[in-house]
């Protein structure tokens, strides 16, 4: 149960709480949103997909410097093909290349080239002690 002043306080909020509302509504104008900041003020909202691609870029961003020097030498070491590193994965077991290639018919005639460049990366400057795997992806 509460005491008449616990009763009178509780009351005063309440009725405070009232007034503020009945002021926000009072003095709202027909057309604005309830914050009412006029529509030339507002900037156009970021994206939510744009802000976590950025995010997602820092974080995920790994420098490796043998793929950095496969990439800058590629056209030098392997003169003529139509395959290019798009990327690369890392884990306990191998270091995964992945090259893109532009149709069907690259990806058939880079399996035949796929030893010797597997030979040259292994050659390279900071090359990877463990199993370098090449994986085709076409596009």
């Amino acid at each position: 149960m509460l005491t008449p002043e616990e009763r009178a306080q509780r009351m005063k909020g309440i009725m405070r709480d009232r007034a503020a509302r009945r002021r926000l509504v009072n003095n709202l104008v027909p057309g604005l949103p309830v914050d009412g900041d006029p529509p030339e003020t507002r900037r156009r909202a970021d994206r939510m997909g744009d802000a976590l691609d950025g995010v997602m870029d820092a974080l995920l961003a790994v420098p490796n410097t043998f793929y950095d020097n496969v990439v800058s030498k590629w056209s030098e070491l392997f003169p003529g093909t139509t395959a290019r590193p798009s990327r690369f994965e890392e884990d306990a077991h191998a270091f995964k290349l992945f090259l893109a290639v532009p149709n069907a018919g690259a990806a058939f005639a880079l399996r035949a080239q796929m030893p010797r460049i597997r030979r040259t990366l292994k050659t390279l400057d900071g090359a990877p002690k463990k199993k370098i795997t090449l994986i085709v992806k076409i596009g």
